[in-house]
């Protein structure tokens, strides 16, 4: 046996190339030397076998089930002391290979992960610091028999690139299509291979995972299907995490983030690109039954998919390039699982036991997420800060604001008092700078009367110096005054910070948005100043509040009416929902339309009553004979109406899609609309056809606008409207986070000797992407903001005095400026003598 001393030396003197970090060293006697070559079913087994035996204190295999022909999905399980079980702050990942038999390179380059992380244990630092810091699962194959009908057909034709045999499994289902969906109905029953890895995952507690394919190459992210089955962007309540996860993969391949148009990943898909190479997965196409939408939906684990090679089953010459083309991404995507927040929830007592099981809520993120068996939870998210509340059965919760680094992650000690210990009944202490809010008795608050509301004016306007501002915006038919809130705690004379507005009570019977916008009013004031959430919102949103509009209506309503249609129209007999499109608009609507246009508003909302669901442009009657009313922006406002429906928090919740007669026995006859939508969310034509909506008028003015029905009853009891509330307020803060995305465009004149240095912005110029409705302006500073889901768009810019302008833009990154510049027009030719 060599010295240790001289295999140290051995190994000084063995240097190979790296990645960013350079030159890294290498075991020079591995257990087995890298092969360049496809691994039979029982190839794959023995080397597991191997690495496991030789490395007994790293590795173990293990088994996850069997396949349809009785093939074990074996797996090996590498982890420094791997012996002791599940180790405190060791968070589990997974990778997962060859779900498809005939998409292999997922297979082999897991294969040779698994000889680069042991055999270069103590030799590599990443590798090193991986085993000793992650518990890390590797299954190359989750369909060993379809792999098998794949490597005979591909050793008889080898340039046939595997496409079609033996994608399936051993009964000729497609795996990924078998998974229990949140919008489609699971067909057919899980398959031996599928309820395995159903299990797997769901009786562990894996953070981070990855599920490897072929076929293109591109990293896709939840959510895979839609509500609509329709091919069009899914966005989870982690899109941003998602995104950050998909984007660090394909950065850290070797060309994945390189392709354009000029430059497709697979030439025989050439119309076929993915800018930065990514892409939501049902933005792709819709793939109902995928595994990374269940690891989302039904364990804490957040799983993307990987797309690794345009041919799936290439040849053996090429193996060697595919595993250089993703090692570092590999090494880099394993080190993003300890990032986001590390808890430990324990009792606040003597004993201080770990608590499982305990569900951990990130607020405004309709996500939530349990504690294991050690109490410990690692919740991904991106650096910023975030209110964080921590829940277990028959103790009381704690709510904590916490501060996620640039690096790393933070890490947290949550004790929970017992409900049985504790002596009174007064909330314990938070956390510092933690939010203070526990619905204020929400449940015995009254519904506020118009004299007690002018009085909220007053007194919120004195109680939040710096923060609020109150501004009268018109009167009513009967002369009583409609009043917002104008919450903005920022730099006044920054143009970038977006203008967002919030209205209810445009039909006076319809009390429970014009409630949910007081209390959320109140609870922002009030938690300024503990939670930096809060803090965060108002230092760089303008969020204007108008509660009541029909006022007038509102004193004719009939209280704990759910059905009464009194108080439904203002003083003159007008539906103001329908008054948008009237050559002379009602006093309610004129004062709405010019509150609209004294502000930059980019973003807003309507709370209303009758239904339980979000509606988004347009709901006017469309010019062909078609079953929706599209404005060209359906996939933005769908994803706006999707960001505030997974928030909202009710039981039932909007996204269950229920009609009225399905969860609220008040309804049940023809008179009142009890249908139900999928999802929640409906195209507004489709739930009520008005040709002068406010929704429609809003967009048609550059502002984005949907409408959000709180709940069927549409004059609740009292008793109903905290838990109204309840559900609503984490929804409204995830609704108004969106302000903050799309394309925020800086149109300047365009640099020629008269402006060098100083090139002056272009104010009042319009903005309109190709194909779709709306045109936004550019206010003083030459900024305007436009709602798109990322992507390649046309963009025309035209402004007074200037050229027309017309680009390609690859919208790539939220709130990143792009700069446009304009050609001043030549001056006119003088006439001719």
């Amino acid at each position: 046996t060599m010295p240790p001393l001289l295999l140290l030396l051995l190994g000084v003197l063995c240097l190979v190339g790296g990645g960013a970090g350079g030159s890294v060293l290498v075991n020079p006697n591995p257990v087995r030397p890298l092969e360049f070559k496809h691994y039979s079913n029982a190839e794959l087994s023995d080397l597991l076998d191997a690495y496991a035996t030789a490395y007994p204190n790293l590795a173990s295999t293990f088994v996850v089930g069997t396949s349809v022909e009785g093939v074990p999905l074996k797996g090996i399980r590498i982890t420094k002391d791997i012996a002791a079980g599940p180790v405190e702050g060791r968070p589990m990942f997974k990778y997962v290979g060859n779900m498809h038999g005939n998409e292999v390179v997922g297979r082999i380059i897991l294969i040779y992960l698994v000889q680069h992380l042991l055999d270069n244990y103590n030799f590599d630092p990443e590798a090193t610091d991986i085993v000793n810091t992650i518990d890390v699962h590797i299954l190359p194959t989750m369909n060993p028999d379809g792999y098998a009908r794949a490597a005979e057909v591909a050793a008889n034709y080898p340039a046939s690139c595997g496409e079609d045999d033996g994608r399936s499994n051993a009964h000729n289902v497609d795996l990924n299509r078998n998974f229990p969906d949140q919008f489609a109905a699971q067909s057919p029953p899980p398959q031996p291979e599928t309820q395995a890895m159903m299990d797997w995952i769901t009786d562990n507690n894996f953070i981070l995972s990855i599920n490897f394919h072929g076929g293109s190459v591109v990293a896709s992210y939840p959510f895979d299907s839609s509500p609509s089955s329709a091919s069009v962007y899914s966005r989870s309540p982690d899109d941003d995490v998602f995104r950050m996860l998909a984007t660090t993969y394909s950065n850290n391949h070797r060309t994945m983030h390189l392709q354009s148009a000029a430059n497709p990943p697979c030439d025989k898909y050439a119309f076929e690109y993915f800018p930065g190479g990514i892409t939501n997965g049902a933005d792709w196409y819709n793939v109902p039954g995928g595994m990374q939408d269940f690891n989302y939906l039904h364990s804490n684990c957040f799983e993307i998919t990987v797309e690794l090679s345009c041919c799936k089953f290439p040849p053996t010459d090429t193996l060697e390039t595919h595993w250089l083309d993703n090692k570092d991404a590999l090494i880099a995507y394993l080190q993003k699982v300890k990032t986001g927040v590390y808890g430990r929830v324990y009792t606040a007592n003597a004993e201080q036991l770990p608590i499982p099981e305990a569900v951990v809520t990130v607020h405004g993120r309709d996500h939530d997420i349990v504690s294991n068996d050690l109490g410990e939870f690692y919740r991904l998210l991106l650096p910023g800060q975030y209110d964080i509340t921590v829940s277990a059965e028959n103790y009381i919760a704690q709510t904590m604001s916490v501060t996620v680094p640039d690096s790393g992650r933070t890490t947290v000690e949550v004790l929970l008092p017992s409900i049985a210990d504790s002596t009174t009944t007064t909330p314990p202490p938070v956390a510092a700078g933690a939010s203070t809010t526990t619905l204020r008795d929400l449940h015995s608050q009254p519904v506020r009367s118009n004299d007690d509301l002018q009085a909220l004016f007053l007194t919120l306007g004195t109680q939040c110096p710096g923060i609020l501002q109150t501004e009268i915006v018109g009167l009513t038919a009967e002369l009583r005054e409609i009043k917002a809130f104008h919450l903005f705690a920022g730099n006044e004379s920054d143009s970038s910070h977006p203008h967002v507005r919030l209205v209810a009570g445009i039909h006076g019977n319809e009390v429970a948005g014009r409630e949910a916008l007081l209390r959320f009013t109140e609870d922002l004031c009030e938690e300024y100043s503990s939670s930096t959430a809060i803090q965060q919102l108002l230092n760089t949103t303008h969020i204007h509040i108008i509660p009541a509009v029909n006022l007038d209506g509102f004193e004719r309503a009939v209280p704990d009416s759910c059905t009464s249609g009194e108080g439904l129209l203002n003083a003159n007999g007008v539906d103001l929902a329908m008054d948008f499109g009237s050559e002379t608009p009602q006093p309610e609507t004129q004062a709405l339309m010019n509150h609209m246009a004294q502000y930059p508003f980019v973003l807003s909302a309507e709370l209303g009553g009758g239904h339980l669901l979000a509606t988004y442009p347009y709901s006017r009657t469309p010019p062909t004979n078609t079953n929706v009313s599209s404005s060209g922006d359906d996939d933005i406002l769908q994803a706006l109406a999707q960001a505030f429906v997974q928030a909202h928090a009710g039981t039932p919740a909007m996204s269950a899609g229920l009609g009225c007669a399905e969860y609220d026995n008040r309804f049940h006859d023809a008179s009142h609309n009890t249908q139900g939508f999928p999802s929640g969310i409906a195209n507004a034509y489709q739930y009520r056809v008005n040709n002068g909506s406010m929704g429609d008028f809003c967009y048609e003015h550059g502002v984005m606008e949907l409408s959000f029905l709180l709940g069927c009853c549409l004059y609740p009891p009292e008793d109903e409207i905290g838990d109204i509330y309840a559900a609503t307020r984490p929804a409204l803060l995830a609704f108004l986070q969106q302000a903050h995305h799309g394309m925020w465009a800086s149109v300047q004149v365009h640099r020629t000797a008269a402006f060098d240095d100083d090139r002056p912005p272009i104010s009042n110029a319009a903005i309109h992407v190709a194909d779709r409705d709306m045109t936004v302006f550019t206010n003083e500073a030459g900024l305007a903001q436009r709602f798109l889901l990322l992507g390649e768009y046309v963009v025309h810019i035209t402004a007074d005095g200037f050229e027309n302008f017309t680009t390609n833009v690859a919208f790539l990154v939220d709130t990143v400026p792009t700069t446009f510049s304009l050609q001043l027009k030549a001056p006119p030719a003088p006439p001719k003598p």
